[in-house]
């Protein structure tokens, strides 16, 4: 329903919708929402109008139009000088943390109670890639302080909600963040306490035997633009990460000085976690033996064609690329991102498009090892609860007999 036409002594409250006048001279105010009128209880016009913009922006926003309140934040905002001192903003706050704290190696880890230890190498490369990400976003442009820094914080990391392992790893580089700030008493408490991880579901998956030889036959086949290779060593390599049962990346970084030959029965490989910097020793048996010599035939044979041709290069890793990948890539380190493209594209050639991931070839190893020697520390985990996360079959509990009939005992006596 339309309100009512105003009458000619009302005229100059035309330009207050809702502001209204009873006859006996107190001014109202009448929802435009709902219709229902309240009394301003004053008469006099100055102030009805101050009371009247209250509850005009009040319901405004109850009902979705807070332009009004938006406004006023606005104006509030516009008298914070712009990305300086207190009011520095976001995005210029991560720069400063990251160039004068991270990347001179002064953020640390908690170890106990007045105790803590720099980060790893790999974290700090972690932290700076995603502080540089943030740096570039124009939604990180607001300042630091800002009342409503809460709001703008989930509105910068929305565009992750899909992607849960990245937006929990971004939001951990700003609790890092705002840890620093509060240190710097900019802040009196940090508002990512109060934006929660976003859940990852466990990954549990086991790849079956036969999935394994069908899709290591597939990578053991290297077509490459219009030529078809000998890939025999990719199928190597996967028997590598899966015997050695750690990440794809220590895999990779695996290098002839890690491997002790004349250790033990079958030699040695001796590594630190990338992730964790766990140090360990893995036992070969002849097995995984037969792999390592196998790729150190194959590296030196490489090696042969490279210093025939050019210089020999510097490097130390086990896994190489071969000559055959042109220019740009032959005899250099195997990266991970390559690979893990060549596997993801042998797995659909084998067809389990998206089933199995190159990762998953470490939970293969240490379930696959748990099965068959019980309770050992080959996964360098820092935690039963990893030990756990990794274990996809628990076999079931052995023991021996060790006692005697009763009975026979007795007569026996």
């Amino acid at each position: 329903m339309a309100p009512r036409k105003r009458s000619a002594a009302n005229e100059h409250l035309k330009k207050f919708p809702g502001l209204g006048v009873y006859p006996d001279g107190r001014y109202y105010f009448q929802n435009q929402y709902t219709n229902r009128q309240r009394s301003l209880k004053t008469k006099d016009l100055k102030t009805a109008v101050g009371r009247w913009a209250l509850a005009k922006a009040l319901s405004d926003k109850e009902y979705g139009h807070d332009s009004a309140a938006k406004l006023a934040e606005s104006l509030k905002e516009s008298n914070t000088p712009l990305s300086k001192g207190a009011n520095i903003h976001l995005c210029d706050f991560i720069k400063k943390w990251r160039t004068e704290f991270l990347e001179k190696g002064l953020v640390k880890v908690k170890i106990k109670r007045d105790q803590g230890m720099p980060i790893s190498a790999r974290t700090q490369d972690d932290y700076a890639k995603q502080a540089k990400q943030l740096e570039a976003l124009d939604s990180a442009r607001f300042p630091l302080a800002s009342p409503k820094a809460l709001k703008d914080i989930r509105a910068m990391l929305a565009p992750w909600i899909a992607k849960p392992t990245h937006y929990n790893h971004l939001k951990a580089m700003l609790g890092r963040v705002y840890d620093h700030a509060v240190l710097e008493g900019l802040l009196d408490k940090s508002p990512m306490r109060d934006i929660e991880k976003i859940g990852v579901p466990e990954r549990k998956v086991l790849i079956p035997d036969n999935a394994y030889v069908e899709i290591t036959g597939k990578i053991a086949v290297h077509r490459i633009q219009t030529k078809t290779c000998d890939g025999t060593w990719r199928a190597m390599a996967c028997d590598l990460f899966y015997m050695l049962s750690q990440q794809p990346i220590d895999g990779f970084s695996l290098r002839m000085s890690q491997l002790k030959l004349d250790f033990g029965d079958h030699g040695e490989i001796h590594l630190s976690r990338a992730k964790t910097g766990v140090e360990g020793v893995i036992e070969m048996n002849a097995e995984m033996r037969e792999v390592i010599d196998w790729l150190i035939r194959f590296r030196t044979s490489q090696l042969h064609i490279a210093k025939d041709v050019i210089h020999k290069p510097e490097t130390d890793h086990l896994l190489i690329y071969p000559s055959y990948m042109g220019r740009k890539l032959r005899w250099k380190p195997v990266k991970h991102r390559t690979f893990s493209k060549w596997w993801k594209e042998a797995v659909t050639e084998a067809g389990y498009k998206g089933q199995y991931w190159l990762m998953d070839l470490r939970k293969k190893g240490l379930t696959d090892e748990f099965v068959g020697q019980g309770e050992n520390d080959k996964g360098l985990h820092e935690t039963d609860a990893m030990k756990r996360h990794y274990r996809l079959i628990t076999p079931p509990k052995r023991s021996k007999n060790t006692l005697t009939s009763i009975r026979s005992r007795t007569a026996e006596g």
